[in-house]
């Protein structure tokens, strides 16, 4: 499965968007989560690989921007959810 992020227009907190956070889950309310993976702002996107077929995961995305030696984390988008062929 791959995981593409829309290109973010707006600058956070004053600085550019430097990667993206995904995080998938069988669940909805991500309880328990499979796991978090992060991706290169350039990229834009990730490929997710050993997920089981016939089954439905629910995804969603945040941007991370690096300033000052802190990390500083975008609100979820909305839960995606899709099934594995």
């Amino acid at each position: 499965m791959t995981v593409k992020a829309k290109k973010q227009k707006k600058k956070f907190t004053g600085r550019s968007v430097s990667s993206y956070e995904m995080e998938y889950s069988l669940n909805k309310y991500f309880s328990p989560r499979k796991g978090i993976k992060s991706f290169g702002y350039k990229k834009g996107y990730i490929k997710l690989k050993k997920l089981k077929h016939g089954k439905r995961y629910y995804v969603r995305i945040r941007t991370v921007t690096y300033v000052g030696g802190e990390f500083f984390y975008s609100p979820w988008s909305e839960v995606k959810s899709v099934v594995v062929k």
